[in-house]
C-alpha cells in the first residue's frame, strides 16, 4: 500500500518559526512592500499622537476659556488671521488631525490588504505549480481532497495569518504611540488606562490561547473531511440514488460539518467578545472616575479634563488593543494551515519546471532494457522486460487484469521510472535526469488513450484540443480529429455543434462517446506514435471496427501500442506480446487465439 504524500502532520511549531519561514519564502519585491508599510504603520501612530496632542487645548478651553494664554500657537494664529474664536480654530485642528488620521488609517488598512492577497496569490501559485510539477508516482499516492484544502482553505487562512501580522504590527505601534502621548500629558491617564486594558487582555488572552491554537487544527482536519465526503458523494451519486443511501452520506457529512461550524463559531466568539467587555469596563471606570473627582469640588476643571482625556484614552486604546488581540486569535487559529502550506512546499520544492522542447521527428526505434518495477511495499510487477518499438509498428499488448499493462504503459510514456533498467529513444537514454530533455522529446511524439479519460465542463472543440488556449484552437483539425475518431456525426447533432458545452465529466454522454472524444483528443495533437491504452473497450463491436480502421490505415502511418481484451482489434497488430509472470512474451496469432479460448485467461 503506497503512502500519500499528503499524510497528516499535527505537529506544532512555535507561532516565531512560521512567520520566519512565510519571511523567507516572499520574494524580494513583496519585502520591499512590506518595508515601505512599516513606514505608514509608523505615520499612522504619529497621526495618532497628533488626534491625542489636539483634544488636550480644545478640552481645557471648553473648561476654562481663559487658558487659551497657555497656548502660544493658537494666540500666533488668531493675530494672524483677526479671527478671536479659540475654541473654534483648536477644535478646526483637531478635526483636521482626526481627519488626516482616519486618511492614513484607511490607507493603511487597503495597502496591507493589497500586500496580503498579493503574497496569497504567491503562495498559491506556487503550491499549485509544485504540485502539478510532481512525478506521476507522486499524484498515484496524492489524496486529491488534502490537495483541495490546502490549495483553497488553507493558502486563504495563511493569507488571513499574513494579514493578521500587519494588522497586529500596526495595532501595536498605534497602541505604543497613544500610551507614550499619554503618559507625557497626563501619566495617570495613561497608567490606568494601559493598566485596566493589558490586564483585562492578558486574563481573556490567557484562556483562549490553548484553544484557538487546538481549535485550528481540528478545524483544517475536519475541513479536509468535508471536501473528501463532498467528492466522493458525487462520484458515487449514481450508487446512491439507487440504493437509496442518502441517509448515511447525510449523516457522515453532518458528523463532520456540525463540528467544523461550531469550531469556526467559537473562534470567532474569542475573537470579538473581549472587545464588548472592554467596553463596558472603560464607561465603568469613567463612571468611578467621576464619582471619586466629585469629592474634590475645588479641581472640578481639572477633573472634567481628566475624564475628558480617559474617555479619549479608551476610545483610542480600546480599538487598537483589540485589533492586536483579534490579530493574534487570528494568527492562532490559523497555526495549522500555516504549518501544512509550508511543509507542503518544502516537500514538493525538489518538483521539476517544465522543459519545453520543439518537436522532434521519430527516426527509428523505441527500447526498454532490463525494466523492472514495484510499487513501494509491494511485489515485482514485471523484471528484466525488453521491448522494441520500431517506427510504423503495430503492437499489441494482452495479459490479466492487474498483471501490469497500464503500468508498463506509464514507464514507456515516461510517467512512471523503472526500478532498474535503461529506456532509449533513437540510441539516446532518456530515463535519467541528466537527459530530462530526451524524455520530452518522447513524449512530444505521442497520443495517449487513458482506459478512463476525464472531460472538462468545456464545449467538444476545447475538449478534443485539450491544452489548447481557446482563441488557438484549430477548428478544422478538431473536426479531422473527430472523424477519424467516429464521434463527428454525432456532434454535429447537437444544438451548437463543435461549441455545445458538454457538462461535468460528460456526464449526459456515453462511455463510447466518451472514448471516441479521448481518441479523437490524441489524435488533434498530430501524434506519431498512438498508445490505446482499453481505448475501445466501451466502444460496440461495429463502430469499433471502423475506427481502428482508421487509426491503422490512416495516411499518417502511426506508430500504435495497444492494449485490448479484444481479439480482433489485436489481430490486425504486427507483433503482439503477452504480460505474463512478471515477463513480457512474443506470440503468435494462434497463441493469441488460444489465450482467449482459455477460461484461465480473464479478460
Amino acid at each position: 500500500m503506497m503512502v500519500s504524500n499528503f499524510s497528516k502532520n499535527n505537529s506544532k511549531e512555535s507561532i516565531i518559526s512560521l512567520l520566519k519561514w512565510l519571511y523567507k519564502f516572499v520574494s524580494k519585491k513583496n519585502k520591499i512592500k512590506l518595508l515601505k508599510l512599516l513606514f505608514l504603520m509608523l505615520s499612522c501612530g504619529i497621526s495618532e499622537v497628533l488626534a491625542i496632542s489636539a483634544v488636550i487645548p480644545f478640552l481645557n478651553m471648553l473648561a476654562d476659556p481663559s487658558k487659551v494664554n497657555n497656548y502660544l500657537f493658537l494666540n500666533n494664529i488668531m493675530d494672524l488671521t483677526n479671527f478671536y474664536r479659540p475654541i473654534a480654530i483648536s477644535g478646526l485642528f483637531l478635526i483636521l488631525a482626526n481627519i488626516m488620521n482616519l486618511f492614513l488609517r484607511l490607507l493603511n488598512l487597503k495597502i496591507i490588504n493589497e500586500v496580503t492577497w498579493k503574497l496569497g496569490n504567491e503562495l498559491s501559485f506556487n503550491l499549485f505549480r509544485n504540485t502539478i510539477n510532481q512525478p506521476y508516482k507522486y499524484h498515484l499516492s496524492l489524496n486529491s481532497s488534502e490537495l483541495i484544502n490546502a490549495i483553497v482553505q488553507d493558502v486563504q487562512k495563511t493569507i488571513n495569518v499574513l494579514s493578521a501580522v500587519n494588522q497586529l504590527i500596526t495595532g501595536f505601534i498605534i497602541t505604543s504611540f497613544i500610551v507614550l502621548t499619554l503618559i507625557i500629558i497626563d501619566f495617570r491617564v495613561a497608567f490606568i488606562s494601559l493598566l485596566v486594558f493589558s490586564i483585562a487582555y492578558i486574563f481573556v488572552g490567557k484562556g483562549a490561547n490553548k484553544k484557538l491554537l487546538n481549535n485550528g487544527f481540528q478545524i483544517r482536519e475536519a475541513a479536509s473531511d468535508q471536501i473528501r465526503i463532498v467528492q466522493e458523494t458525487l462520484d458515487s451519486i449514481k450508487e446512491i440514488i439507487l440504493y437509496s443511501d442518502q441517509k448515511i452520506t447525510l449523516n457522515e457529512y453532518n458528523t463532520k460539518d456540525k463540528p467544523l461550524r461550531r469550531l469556526r463559531a467559537e473562534n470567532n466568539f474569542i475573537g470579538v467578545y473581549p472587545k464588548f467587555v472592554l467596553e463596558a469596563l472603560g464607561i465603568i471606570f469613567i463612571i468611578v472616575l467621576g464619582i471619586i473627582f466629585s469629592f474634590d469640588a475645588e479641581n472640578n476643571m481639572l477633573a472634567i479634563t481628566s475624564l475628558g482625556l480617559f474617555a479619549l484614552a479608551s476610545q483610542k486604546l480600546l480599538p487598537s488593543m483589540q485589533l492586536i488581540y483579534r490579530s493574534y486569535a487570528i494568527i492562532k487559529a490559523g497555526i495549522a494551515s500555516v504549518q501544512r502550506v509550508k511543509n507542503l512546499l518544502i516537500s514538493n520544492k525538489l518538483s521539476k519546471e517544465i522543459v519545453y522542447v520543439k518537436s522532434y521527428l521519430f527516426k527509428k526505434k523505441f527500447e526498454l532494457r532490463d525494466i523492472s518495477f514495484c510499487y513501494p511495499n509491494e511485489k515485482p510487477l514485471f523484471s528484466n522486460i525488453n521491448l522494441e518499438i520500431k517506427k510504423g509498428e503495430k503492437i499489441g499488448l494482452v495479459g490479466k487484469n492487474g498483471c501490469g499493462k497500464s503500468t508498463l504503459t506509464s514507464i514507456i510514456l515516461g510517467l512512471l521510472e523503472p526500478n532498474n533498467g535503461q529506456i532509449f529513444l533513437d540510441n539516446q537514454l532518456i530515463n535519467s535526469l541528466k537527459n530530462r530533455q530526451n524524455l520530452i522529446k518522447w513524449q512530444k511524439c505521442i497520443g495517449y488513450v487513458p482506459q478512463k479519460t476525464y472531460l472538462q465542463n468545456k464545449s467538444f472543440a476545447e475538449n478534443i484540443a485539450f491544452g489548447i488556449n481557446k482563441k488557438e484552437i484549430d477548428l478544422q483539425r478538431v473536426i479531422y480529429a473527430a472523424k477519424s475518431s467516429e464521434i463527428d456525426k454525432f456532434i454535429e447533432k447537437t444544438k451548437f455543434g463543435y461549441q455545445t458545452n458538454i457538462g461535468e465529466r460528460g456526464i449526459n454522454l456515453s462511455g463510447g462517446q466518451i472514448q471516441r472524444i479521448a481518441i479523437a483528443r490524441a489524435i488533434y495533437r498530430k501524434p506519431q506514435i498512438l498508445f490505446l491504452d482499453e481505448a475501445t473497450s466501451a466502444l460496440d463491436i461495429n463502430t469499433e471496427e471502423k475506427l481502428i480502421n482508421n487509426i491503422f490505415k490512416s495516411d499518417n502511418r502511426y506508430t500504435i501500442f495497444l492494449i485490448s481484451h479484444r481479439l480482433k482489434p489485436l489481430k490486425q497488430c504486427d507483433t503482439i506480446y503477452l504480460l505474463n509472470k512478471q515477463s513480457l512474451q512474443n506470440i503468435s496469432v494462434k497463441e493469441l487465439d488460444k489465450i482467449f479460448s482459455s477460461e484461465k485467461f480473464i479478460n
